[in-house]
């Protein structure tokens, strides 16, 4: 069983609802969940990508040039990056 939006499906309802959404609506899954790429799987990113725009253009974000170069704009490091992953940020009493 899988859990999908509150309801539990069972893997083969779940692979079917998944089919129906794909046929009757290609175009979303083309240019929404592929970008217009078809050639590839989308890529998993925790970064926003030119991609990512393109999406927000599809469902009608509307973007500005300013609002486009700040989504593209590097993330900064994170705030814990430079903290060891085996420190101890207190000591027990």
């Amino acid at each position: 069983m899988l859990n999908v939006a509150d309801r539990k499906l069972s893997k083969d309802k779940a692979r079917d609802c998944l089919v129906a959404y794909a046929q009757e609506l290609p175009a979303t899954v083309r240019y929404y969940d592929y970008a217009g790429d078809t050639t590839q799987l989308p890529g998993g990113s925790d970064d926003v990508v030119l991609a990512d725009v393109g999406r927000l253009v599809i469902i009608n974000a509307r973007l500005s040039a300013d609002d486009v170069a700040e989504l593209l704009r590097p993330a900064p490091p994170l705030l814990w990056a430079d903290v060891p992953t085996r420190c101890r940020l207190f000591q027990p009493a």
